[in-house]
């Protein structure tokens, strides 16, 4: 029968087939993307793919007979060429077209305001007409239950996918700490109880993601076992809870550096080494070090091999004229050994002449003749 002997179907009833062929395409597109969420950071590009499959998905369910879409609504669809059959193409465009025009503010229906039938109807050659009961032999009863149950269906194949793919996406943005969990193989160096209080406490960040108290027990854990790394990522979470909290200390990671240092107002040597790097200080002390060694390895006796030369006219000239006399206290003896000697006055600048030590005259002993010795002619 000719779509034109028909009624065409309604906008309430256009608009609807539209609004869920929509959310159905949707709905398997979130899904896939939820999935690939936790493998990759381009999960968003799996969507397309996903949201393709779905249209044929629907596509074929259309063209099945009763578990299409169009049986819940009483609706069907015609070629406008007056084929007898409606191409898959050609249905798989007009979903193609519903999916991309209907979100942009019901751009591809605006013709309906028109009394003229939409634009993906336009485009594809397929005409939307109401079902005329009066040519179903069936009891109304059992069209009835069909329209139900196929209603049903196509809700549930929309809302259960929804649904997940949600549940997914919150999970996954309320606690992210889940995906990044320690596996067993990190955690094999970790004492048995170590292990048993990080699971316990990834457990309580997970369910309670804001509550401050398990994410300073889960840091000190990391902190006791030298997880640095796990440690900072805890430490990042607690700032964003409070950024005031006494563990943020943990994370302090000052470097001390000589420039760092400001010499007090009186120290006079401070000022050498303010602006010189660490390592030119060090070089200059171990330079010091060893000059200073060398200089003590240096300090050995060396034997006197210095001549003073003293000036002609800073000595005093002694003459004979100027000895003063001083009385003999010697024994008579000793005075006629000991001559004084003049000295003459020298008239050569280049060297003073040591004056010559005075020579020691030793008094010979007399022997003594005995008597008894003397040979009597």
């Amino acid at each position: 029968m000719s779509y034109l002997t028909q009624r065409p179907a309604g906008k309430a009833k256009v608009l609807t087939l539209a609004l869920q062929e929509t959310l159905f395409v949707i709905a398997w597109a979130a899904l896939a993307g939820a999935l690939f969420l936790p493998l990759t950071s381009l999960w968003i590009f799996s969507m397309l793919p996903a949201a393709l499959i779905a249209i044929n998905f629907l596509t074929a369910m259309e063209l099945s007979g009763e578990s299409s879409p169009l049986v819940s609504l009483e609706l069907e669809q015609h070629p406008a060429n007056g084929a007898r059959v409606v191409s898959r193409m050609s249905v798989y465009f007009r979903i193609l077209l519903t999916v991309l025009l209907f979100p942009a503010l019901l751009t591809g229906y605006v013709t309906l305001l028109f009394g003229a039938v939409s634009i993906p109807e336009l485009i594809t050659g397929i005409r939307l007409t109401v079902v005329n009961r009066g040519l179903d032999p069936r009891p109304r009863s059992v069209i009835r239950d069909i329209v139900r149950k196929t209603g049903i269906r196509l809700r549930a194949l929309i809302i259960v996918p929804m649904a997940a793919a949600a549940a997914a996406f919150l999970l996954l943005h309320s606690a992210p700490s889940v995906i990044s969990m320690q596996t067993a193989e990190v955690q094999e160096g970790l004492p048995a109880e170590e292990q048993e209080l990080l699971t316990h406490y990834l457990e309580l960040t997970a369910i309670h993601p804001e509550e401050l108290e398990y994410h300073v027990r889960l840091a000190s854990l990391y902190y006791r076992n030298d997880m640095q790394q796990d440690l900072m990522n805890e430490l990042t979470i607690i700032e964003g809870i409070d950024s005031t909290h006494a563990i943020l200390l943990l994370a302090d990671t000052t470097a001390f550096t000589f420039s760092q240092l400001e010499p007090l107002p009186e120290d006079s040597s401070a000022g050498l080494y303010a602006d010189a790097p660490v390592g030119l200080v060090t070089e200059a002390t171990a330079d010091s070090t060893e000059a200073d060694s060398t200089a003590v390895d240096s300090l050995a006796v060396q034997p006197d091999t210095t001549v003073l030369v003293i000036p002609q006219d800073s000595l005093p000239v002694i003459t004979v004229d100027t000895v003063q006399h001083v009385p003999d206290t010697l024994p008579e003896h000793v005075q006629d050994s000991l001559q004084v000697t003049p000295v003459p006055q020298e008239t050569d600048t280049s060297s003073v002449v040591p004056e010559p030590e005075p020579e020691v005259i030793q008094e010979t002993e007399e022997e003594t003749v005995e008597p008894e010795a003397i040979v009597q002619p």
